[in-house]
């Protein structure tokens, strides 16, 4: 009997929401919503039409692009995913905004290679990770960290380079679900609790 996987992604001020089927990982549909300010008040009501022909039983797992991204992006994303994680009994899988392009990207090419990610972190400096495709499964090369632009560039230097700006108006919610569904495969089950944001830098703090 096939599942379903839900995938949220929230960072860009773009949501996107996609379905997989498990375990034949066949994506089923995604939809995108250009909200910006509106996400707050938007994404309930986006993520209830989306699911309105799918039983909530039949979720396996909630993925969800957990950062780096728009902090209030970021903390949305992941309230709502550990919110159904919690309500409904199943596993949360908080997934790198870096690495979900990185496999939509190393998912079109075939050939085993390298990517270096990079998202504009601002005050001049990159968010950035390098991911590489062997023998069709995604791994991890270096981790997403803050980089001062002199560093990044030694770092990505002889790879291509993929800005994250590429993907705001189109974010790759399915690689997300895709990720999860890897991970699920290898056994992992993470608590909802587990998935929290991934700002990468502190959270900016608001005085009233």
């Amino acid at each position: 009997m096939a599942h379903l996987i839900l995938s949220l992604h929230t960072t860009t001020p773009t949501l996107g929401l996609a379905l997989l089927s498990y375990p034949d990982r066949q994506p089923l549909r995604s939809q995108f919503w250009s909200l910006d300010r509106q996400m707050a008040s938007q994404l309930h009501p986006c993520l209830t039409a989306f699911m309105a022909d799918c039983p909530w039983p039949e979720l396996l797992a909630v993925a969800v692009a957990a950062g780096p991204g728009s902090f209030t992006g970021c903390r949305m994303g992941v309230t709502v995913a550990r919110t159904l994680g919690q309500a409904l009994s199943i596993p949360v899988f908080g997934i790198s905004t870096l690495a979900a392009i990185a496999a939509a990207v190393l998912s079109d090419g075939g050939e085993d290679r390298a990517l270096a990610v990079q998202m504009d972190a601002k005050r001049g400096e990159w968010f950035g990770g390098i991911y590489e495709q062997v023998e069709g499964d995604l791994q991890v090369a270096s981790g997403d960290r803050l980089y001062s632009p002199e560093d990044w560039a030694i770092a990505c230097k002889g790879l291509t380079a993929v800005d994250a700006a590429d993907w705001s108006e189109r974010p790759p919610a399915m690689a997300v679900a895709a990720i999860a569904a890897r991970h699920y495969d290898l056994g992992e089950r993470p608590d909802w609790s587990q998935a929290v944001p991934q700002y990468r830098r502190t959270p900016p703090i608001h005085r009233g």
